[in-house]
């Protein structure tokens, strides 16, 4: 896309463990960022039998909470931003071991699921988007520190069991505008 377009680019980033890091941003004019058009940080969630989601090694407990910017380094998330969504794109069903119910949720360091609160993720529920619109952080809001966190929660078994599995995790924001002085 040509510089000075509006539009949305998408450029893929391999990081270790199986997982991918991609993101969108929109260019204004002169290719200068415009404030007020969102911005998309996307997380590639993936369980392939490496053992790990990105550089956090899978927990060998039923609950296991990724801070994603340790999980993805170098790609840690902006400071002062309006959040105005989050959502996943499940690609690839969980499943393994004898885990019998795997959910996400979807946050930061003080709300783990102030985004996205327990969605079904395991065998049976297929391809599509999942967002859940009554977490208490869901709708546009100001954000002045946020750490993501993706928790994965299963049943029966731990985390580590897990063999199969992949989604998208998105998070639409945009920087926020300064006060005015």
């Amino acid at each position: 896309m040509a510089k000075g377009n509006f539009g949305i680019k998408i450029r893929p980033l391999k990081i270790g463990g199986g997982a991918d890091v991609f993101h969108g941003f929109r260019s204004g004019i002169g290719g200068q960022t415009m404030p007020n058009i969102p911005y998309v940080l996307g997380y590639k969630i993936k369980i392939d039998g490496s053992g790990s989601i990105g550089a956090t090694a899978l927990a060998a407990a039923t609950t296991q909470e990724f801070d994603l910017d340790v999980a993805f380094p170098g790609r840690e998330f902006p400071n002062n931003v309006w959040i105005e969504e989050a959502y996943i794109r499940r690609i690839t069903d969980f499943a393994g071991g004898s885990v019998s119910a795997a959910t996400v949720e979807g946050g930061d360091t003080g709300n783990d699921d102030e985004l996205l609160t327990a969605t079904s993720v395991f065998t049976g529920v297929g391809a599509g988007f999942s967002r859940t619109t009554g977490a208490a952080n869901y709708a546009l809001h100001d954000e002045s520190s946020f750490v993501p966190t993706f928790t994965i929660n299963t049943t029966t078994d731990n985390v580590d069991a897990l063999t199969a599995g992949e989604l998208d995790y998105v998070i639409r924001f945009r920087p926020s505008i300064p006060a005015l002085p």
